[in-house]
């Protein structure tokens, strides 16, 4: 047999939907490369140690034990016969970042409950609940059953769980269960929300058994989530990857570099993602779908799923996209990141740069002049769980909105959110920030007008909907960069203290108009956006942009106002600005607001345009 057709018996071998790019093994260099990162990784002390691994090992033992004690009660109360009782229970199996071995230092633990036939999902919701919350060595517990995938958050015996909840059309679950096997048998008569709550769980097991070599994984996986998180590209939430879709990318440059060491795989990372033909979407293998009816990922039949941009496909059935909540500008960012990661590690390959290079958080706040401020408070502790979770997850439909928006090329929230700037702000606040970047105006030295009213007051009637409450306050505001340090913490000012923001996430382009036009400089004629020699003015903003967003109160735009001690409406109030007139500009047309204190929403001098 000749080499030509050794080389194909091998690729035929090995997994993935194509043949893999390269068979080579690794060098002694490139052995270095990997005790190198994993000596870095020691260094940064972010991944759970040893002691912790075993300590959520135990946690999840012990929640077993609880679980199967309650599964067995209920089941008598339901005339279960006796002799049956004993094989009757549950198991707990972890997923996620815990399951792939790569979680870092207190991490919460993703995690589902496998339970038999006669549990029903609202009595573990309800009776399991309240059995969690009597348990002593059990805190915070916090239950979202009407979520998407409805969840249990606790911390038990000192470590953050998430737990889902699945009932299995069986008598009993065996102690050798495979959640990978049998699909069709393991998914029937089941309903969407546990088919959703036990994939987590499937996804994670078929993605470490369709990697060539699971340590090698592990090591890489490890320096790309430090890396997501680094970057602020690390959550499905607020439209970038999730863990889950970053695992799935990496798993894929493994299938197609079986052989290669963990420096490489981080390098061929960059090297063809940057090269991907977006939205042709990344899968892992290929499935045959079982005789079952739940709703697919398929772009041929489903018109949703045409308009995906970076489709990430889940490696089991029913197959989903992971990464649908990415966005026209979540997607510039990634690509860009992606980029800066491409052009690093070949630098790293010539020693050049190093691996701490690569892993350089951003500056979020040193990417832009312009921010959208959303301010969630709340009068206590618990309800700000509720309603702080509830604000981000709909901050990407915010995002979406402003993209929409004709004058804006870019909306780029920020994933990580901050609390309390000084004492005379809430207890309980939760602030995110969005970066707007602004297209330039059609005519040099004319302004470019720019309406937020729509986009932010429809923002805040959805969430009006969905928590009615006088404890609940939300307040939207619009802030120039030099204006964040009112609502940033005093340990965060550093980022916002360069006079010129950088452009982080323009490729590059800074000097160019189109997708990476230069942000706006100060009003009336001051200097051009950072990189660009050209004067360029600010954008005029509608006062919905700049002020705080109450319910039924006219409120000066641009002036400091407390803490209001409700933004919601109640039922039967409709939440609506009313009219805003500008200073100098009457009370229909467009004029001149000077801000009157400092410390407002750093408008000074922009022409508004009064709103009825």
């Amino acid at each position: 047999m000749d080499s030509e057709s050794k080389v194909q018996q091998q690729q035929a071998a090995y997994k993935g939907v194509t043949c893999p790019l390269s068979l080579a093994e690794p060098t002694e260099d490139d052995l270095k490369e990997t005790r190198s990162l994993e000596e870095m990784m020691k260094r940064m002390n972010v991944f759970e140690s040893q002691e912790g691994m075993e300590q959520r090992s135990t946690a999840l033992i012990n929640l077993q034990a609880l679980a199967c004690d309650w599964i067995r009660e209920v089941a008598a109360q339901k005339s279960c016969p006796t002799q049956a009782l004993d094989g009757i229970g549950g198991k707990i199996f972890a997923f996620g970042s815990y399951r792939l071995g790569v979680n870092t230092r207190g991490a919460d633990v993703d995690a589902v409950l496998v339970s038999t036939r006669f549990i029903e999902r609202h009595e573990f919701f309800d009776k399991f609940f309240d059995r969690l919350r009597e348990h002593p060595r059990c805190g915070a517990a916090h239950a979202v059953s009407d979520a998407f995938v409805p969840v249990i958050k606790m911390t038990f015996m000192g470590v953050d769980i998430d737990l889902l909840f699945a009932k299995l059309d069986m008598a009993t679950i065996p102690d050798n269960i495979d959640l990978r096997e049998n699909t069709e048998t393991l998914l029937r008569n089941l309903d969407e929300r546990c088919v959703r709550s036990i994939n987590g769980c499937r996804v994670t097991d078929e993605i470490l058994h369709q990697v060539p070599n699971p340590e090698n994984f592990r090591v890489a996986l490890k320096v790309i989530r430090i890396w997501a998180k680094n970057r602020g590209i690390y959550s499905n939430a607020m439209g970038f990857l999730g863990g889950v879709s970053w695992a799935i990318l990496l798993a894929r440059i493994a299938q197609l570099y079986p052989n290669a060491a963990p420096n490489v795989l981080i390098i061929r990372f960059f090297h063809v993602l940057t090269r991907w033909s977006w939205p042709k979407p990344v899968e892992l293998c290929e499935l045959s779908p079982p005789n079952l009816h739940f709703p697919e990922w398929d772009p041929r039949t489903n018109i949703k799923d045409q308009f995906h941009l970076m489709p990430i496909i889940t490696p089991v059935y029913p197959r989903q996209n992971s990464t649908y909540n990415v966005s026209i500008s979540t997607k510039q960012v990634i690509l860009a990141e992606l980029e800066r990661g491409r052009n690093l590690t070949n630098e790293i390959m010539f020693k050049q740069k190093s691996w701490e290079d690569l892993l350089e958080p951003v500056n979020f706040f040193d990417a832009y002049r312009h921010y959208v401020i959303v301010i969630a408070s709340s009068d206590t502790a618990e309800l700000h769980l509720d309603f702080q979770g509830l604000v981000e997850s709909q901050l990407r439909k915010l995002v979406l909105s402003f993209e929409h928006n004709g004058a804006i090329d870019r909306a780029h929230v920020n994933t990580e959110s901050y609390g309390r700037a000084n004492e005379s702000e809430p207890e309980h606040v939760t602030k995110w920030f969005i970066g707007i970047e602004f297209k330039k105006a059609p005519e040099p030295g004319k302004k470019l007008n720019v309406d937020l009213t729509f986009d932010i007051t429809n923002f805040i009637r959805q969430i009006n909907g969905m928590a009615n409450s006088l404890q609940l306050r939300l307040d939207v505001l619009y802030s120039k960069k030099r204006g964040l340090s009112h609502y940033l913490p005093p340990s965060e000012h550093w980022k916002i203290n360069r006079s010129k923001p950088a452009c982080v996430y323009g490729a590059g382009n800074c000097n160019q108009g189109g997708a990476a036009s230069a942000l706006a400089a100060a009003a009336g004629g001051a200097a051009g956006a950072s990189g660009s020699s050209a004067s360029a003015p600010d954008p005029a903003i509608s006062p919905m942009g700049s002020a705080m967003l109450m319910s039924g109160s006219d409120v000066p735009v641009g002036s400091k106002r407390p803490h209001s001690p409700n933004c919601f409406a109640s039922s039967s109030q409709e939440l609506q600005p009313k009219r805003l007139t500008a200073a100098g500009g009457g009370g229909g047309g467009g004029g001149s607001l000077t801000r009157t204190d400092s410390s407002s929403s750093s408008l000074s001098n922009v022409s508004v345009k009064a709103k009825t």
